[in-house]
């Protein structure tokens, strides 16, 4: 069942005069019928060249062609966020390495919120010219920026088969990756990238070791797992030796990001753990959190008395 151009335009009116939109949905516009399509992509080019931004990340819904021709034509014109816009759309919808290119020299420029729409633009790309821009900005500080850049090398490489189960290698390399801690995430998305490097370079996922193997006891994993979802719930410390390898990197990868959220079972945890550096890891998480998480910072000094 089709919809109706009038609704069509009844949505994009809508969502022009939410002001939290940052571009229009205009998904919809396939079932129209092939005249009316013509006239609904008429509307977004006429948005777009009006230098509306949200219209101009609608693009890609767009006959390609047509979109190509207004965005090359809007090339240097309006503000800052508009001109990344223009870059970002051409990026998704052409994606040649030229336009990769420059959508990756513009981020330097732009704040951490463009620069998370430019790598969710190239992570959509689908030419591998979006692999080696994807590979630099694992190393971008804004955390939705590093996380696009995992996803989309997850999906180009082949990898999303070991992107499951939570527990797996791959998953607990990028939750580090994902963790705000300076002394954390810079050497985890270092690690990350070298294993993304060497997929690129012929080397198997079982000669990476992304083949999850779990525990013995399949259920460890899970016992932790609803533990970690109730703060007042005490994690079961007396099961840490009885699991394994893949389902400890996982659960140290869970707990370096909770020390960010000021959880105070993370400390004694990741000793138990023996996790590598968690005297400089309390030191910074205890520097940032809020003198009033006085439970997590008793917690975690008291860790580092123990462990000096």
């Amino acid at each position: 069942m089709g919809i109706a151009l009038e609704d069509f335009f009844k949505q994009l009116e809508e969502q022009r005069d939410d002001p939290r939109t940052v571009f229009y949905d205009a998904s919809s516009i396939i079932e129209l019928s092939e005249e009316d399509q013509v006239k609904a992509e008429e509307r977004l080019l006429v948005w777009s060249a009006a230098e509306d931004s949200r219209a101009v990340e609608a693009l890609p819904f767009v006959t390609e062609e047509r979109a190509i021709a207004l965005l090359e034509s809007l090339r240097g014109k309006g503000n800052t966020w508009f001109r990344a816009s223009v870059i970002r759309t051409l990026a998704r919808i052409r994606g040649d390495a030229n336009d990769i290119e420059q959508l990756q020299d513009s981020l330097q420029q732009l704040d951490p919120v463009e620069r998370t729409l430019a790598a969710y633009s190239i992570k959509q790309s689908e030419k591998t010219s979006a692999i080696a821009p994807l590979l630099d900005l694992l190393h971008d500080p804004t955390v939705s920026v590093r996380v696009h850049a995992q996803e989309g090398l997850v999906q180009k490489l082949g990898l999303t088969l070991y992107d499951e189960p939570r527990q797996s290698p791959l998953r607990s390399m990028q939750l580090a990756g994902m963790c705000t801690l300076s002394t954390v995430w810079p050497s985890a998305q270092l690690k990350l990238r070298r294993v993304f490097e060497a997929c690129l370079s012929g080397a198997s996922p079982d000669e990476l070791d992304l083949v999850y193997r779990r525990s013995k006891n399949a259920e460890l994993a899970e016992i932790f797992w609803r533990a970690l979802t109730d703060e007042s719930t005490p994690l079961p410390l007396e099961l840490v030796s009885a699991i394994s390898q893949h389902d400890r990197a996982w659960l140290e990868a869970v707990l370096m990001v909770r020390l960010v959220y000021c959880d105070p079972r993370s400390p004694e945890a990741l000793m138990a753990l023996e996790a590598d550096g968690l005297n400089v890891h309390l030191r910074e998480a205890i520097a940032i959190a809020d003198t009033s998480e006085y439970n997590f910072i008793s917690a975690a000094e008291a860790v580092l008395e123990r462990i000096a």
